[in-house]
């Protein structure tokens, strides 16, 4: 469920106008689920969490799963991505570290993927943190 979670992620960004640079890039510290550039031209890294839930608006959600040390590790690995890569940060704008938090609240089973991916309203609900 988790890579279907970053893809449906990965279209939601699209829909808002990023630009996708790299997904599921393996480094020392761990791996980074997006690497992106934002409309105004910001270096994001994205972390998601995606999870089966039974009610959306009650119990424990994905972005509960991003604990502080889940945090720190995110941030230093985003570190590392913009020490290796300055190509990617645009002067004076930075980077950031965002969340996609993906709820399912209807089990795909044998759903097709990509009808999944164009219609993923009907099986959850994508929520977005920014700068955490």
């Amino acid at each position: 469920m988790g890579k279907l979670g970053e893809a449906i992620a990965a279209n939601w960004l699209k829909k808002q106008g990023w630009r996708i640079i790299e997904k599921n890039v393996r480094g020392k510290i761990g791996e980074l689920d997006i690497v992106a550039k934002k409309p105004g031209r910001t270096l994001a890294f994205v972390e998601v969490k995606t999870m089966m839930v039974s009610d959306p608006a009650t119990g424990l959600a994905p972005e509960d799963q991003m604990t502080a040390a889940k945090l720190r590790k995110f941030k230093r690995a985003s570190e590392l991505f913009g020490a290796k890569h300055p190509e990617h940060i645009v002067e004076n704008r930075g980077w950031e570290t965002d969340v996609v938090a993906i709820s399912f609240f209807k089990d795909p089973g044998g759903e097709k993927r990509g009808d999944i991916l164009t219609n993923y309203s009907k099986y959850c609900l994508v929520r977005f943190y920014e700068n955490v």
